[in-house]
């Protein structure tokens, strides 16, 4: 609510279906058929940063389940006439949506988490990559694999000065 404000950040929670577990946001992840696939569970401290590793809700909740994760934010890729933006992290998801809601921001959860299964779904959209400083050369083949454009603004913000290493595109627009 302090960076967004109270009316962006309810927006937000409404978008993305979040959802609190104590101190704790829940990102939920639905599929084009808005079928739940799985929830990470993240814990923040004041400052908005990540703190400790993710738990997973099928794991809070003692079920014994395969994960099939999907895009955070998956699900409403079918319900607007946008281009596709991917980014790492969930929290950077809905800021960005925010910031630039010229696109439908998504998360694949972790820097390694852009994969093929969840890239096939969605090879017919007009899909941007937004990988973080640091991470461009790693995502440049899943984008010529997939036929994605990719976006090199986090190192050229690094070179700058803009931003400091690691820092996605939240980051650069948190320290405008």
């Amino acid at each position: 609510v302090r960076t967004l404000g109270e009316t962006d950040a309810v927006a937000v929670v409404e978008l993305y279906y979040l959802g609190v577990l104590n101190s704790d946001v829940i990102f939920w992840q639905f599929d084009l058929d808005k079928s739940l696939r799985a929830a990470k569970i993240m814990s923040y401290n004041e400052s908005g940063k990540r703190q400790g590793i993710p738990n997973w809700w099928h794991k809070h909740k003692g079920n014994n389940c395969r994960l099939e994760q999907y895009f955070f934010g998956g699900h409403l890729i079918e319900d607007y006439d946008k281009p596709i933006a991917i980014v790492e992290s969930e929290k950077t998801a809905c800021l960005m949506s925010v910031f630039n809601p010229a696109y439908i921001w998504v998360a694949c959860g972790s820097a390694t988490n852009l994969q093929d299964v969840k890239c096939h779904s969605i090879q017919e959209y007009e899909v941007v990559l937004y990988p973080d400083h640091n991470q461009y050369e790693n995502w440049k083949s899943v984008a010529d694999k997939w036929d994605f454009e990719i976006s090199k603004d986090c190192e050229f913000w690094f070179e700058q000065g803009l931003i400091s290493k690691g820092d996605d595109i939240a980051d650069y627009y948190l320290n405008l």
